[in-house]
């Protein structure tokens, strides 16, 4: 599975990558907005995406993967965390 990774705190974005990684997935990290906007569209199955980035930040890298994926027929599923529990939301 190939994983687009947002984090722009640069310990915790290579820590994830590092986990995900020995769990043999494909990641591509990013720690800028605007980089990981212009690579959405690079055939990933997953996005972790922080909310609080520079440039772009995840809301709005999330409303476009929304449209990406709607306008090729693919599913889109949003899970969002926040503290301990998980809502999940059908975009």
């Amino acid at each position: 599975m190939k994983i687009l990774l947002l984090e722009d705190n640069k310990k915790l974005n290579e820590t994830i990558t590092k986990r995900l990684k020995l769990k043999n997935y494909n990641v591509i990290s990013f720690t800028d907005g605007s980089d990981a906007y212009e690579n959405i569209t690079e055939g990933f199955s997953c996005f972790i995406l922080d909310i609080n980035v520079p440039n772009i930040d995840g809301i709005n890298i999330l409303k476009k993967i929304r449209e990406y994926c709607s306008s090729n027929n693919h599913k889109c599923e949003c899970r969002v965390r926040c503290d301990k529990t998980i809502l999940r939301f059908w975009l």
